[in-house]
Order: structure tokens, then C-alpha cells, then sequence
């Protein structure tokens, strides 16, 4: 139903976010990780989401990458495996530490993981091999991170560029000719006005 939300970072807690939207405030779960590098309070975000319904509970579980929300998605289809255990698996050890147990059939390193037993540790690495294979050893995730974050930022720094008067098309050329790896939305836009000489 809900494929991203972007809205303003207005609370986190330990274990979920809320994010207003157009006057709505939307309790997202979310994992240590996407807590990490979500941001802060005050901060626009984008979160990709997955919509929960059950008889006795409708809720919404956020992902700060695409990655991030695959890999939940492949836990739930495990036996036994809800959405509350999939994100306590990726609040538990790095994604790509998660993948290559995965892959690799690394039970030792998943039972690591708090509240994952050998047994369900081993669940998961028989459900889900076939489909990782050598997916842990084709990506670099810290790549694919960085990659989205200087996605993230251009876009956020273009919007921002349009808001003061420039066309899109204008906007998306600075942005493109002044960022460099690593910067932030702010960089890009105090760059950006630098060039435009504002």
C-alpha cells in the first residue's frame, strides 16, 4: 500500500520513528540501523515502508534503503519469522554480515544474534540459501549505502534549489556539477548558492 513515506523526523525512540507527512504523524518500526542513519529530529527523511495487517494489529515497518527492506522481505517468508523478529534479525548485525551468513550457511554467526536460536537460525539459512547464493560476495553494501545517501541528498538539495526560484532542470545541473562524494543536502545547496553567486 505504502511504498516510501517522506516526511520530517518529529520523535525517535529505541525502536521506531514518527514521521509527519501533510499533517500526519506516522509510527514506522524501524531497526537499530535505519535509526542510525535516518537522522534526526527536524530532519526530512525518506523511509521505504511494508504495511503489516493482522486480525489483532495494523502497523508500518521502515527501511532507510531498498536493501534493507529486500532482505526483511526474504525473512518473512521464512517459517516462524514475523515482521517483529525480521527487524530485531537486521537491529542485530550489519545487513551485509546478515547476507553472507546467508549465503555462506553460517548458522554460528545468526544464533549471535539476540533472540535468534540455533534452530531458527538454521530455518533461515534453508529457506532462504538457494535464493542469496553468491549474492554476499556480488555487492559491496557500503557502497550501495553511499550510493543512496548521494541520491538521497541531490535530490533533497534540487527540491530545496526549486523552492528558491530555479527550474528543475536548472536546479538538477548545479546540484550535479557541484557535489562531490560525501557531501550533505546542506554542502550541496551552500555550494550550489556559492555558484550562483546568492
Amino acid at each position: 500500500m505504502y511504498n516510501y513515506i517522506k516526511g520530517e523526523i518529529i520523535e525517535k525512540q529505541e525502536n521506531f520513528i514518527i514521521l509527519e507527512n501533510n499533517g500526519i504523524g506516522y509510527e514506522i518500526n524501524v531497526s537499530l540501523n535505519t535509526l542510525d542513519m535516518c537522522g534526526n529530529v527536524g530532519d526530512i527523511v525518506k523511509i521505504f515502508t511494508y504495511y503489516n495487517v493482522k486480525e489483532d494489529d495494523i502497523s508500518l515497518y521502515g527501511f532507510y534503503t531498498l536493501e534493507e527492506k529486500s532482505m526483511f522481505s526474504n525473512l518473512i517468508t521464512v517459517s516462524g519469522i514475523g515482521p517483529k523478529m525480521a527487524l530485531q534479525i537486521l537491529s542485530g548485525a550489519k545487513l551485509s554480515d546478515i547476507n553472507v551468513a546467508i549465503s555462506s550457511a553460517d548458522v554460528g554467526l545468526l544464533s549471535k544474534i539476540k533472540g535468534i536460536g540455533k534452530k531458527t537460525a538454521e530455518r533461515i539459512v534453508v529457506e532462504l540459501k538457494d535464493k542469496f547464493g553468491t549474492f554476499g560476495t556480488l555487492f559491496n553494501y557500503k557502497d550501495i549505502e553511499m550510493s543512496f545517501n548521494a541520491n538521497n541528498y541531490t535530490t533533497e538539495a534540487t527540491e530545496v534549489l526549486v523552492s528558491l526560484g530555479l527550474n528543475k532542470t536548472e536546479a538538477s545541473k548545479m546540484v550535479k556539477l557541484v557535489y562531490k562524494d560525501g557531501d550533505t543536502t546542506e554542502d550541496i545547496i551552500k555550494k550550489s548558492l556559492q555558484n550562483l553567486g546568492r
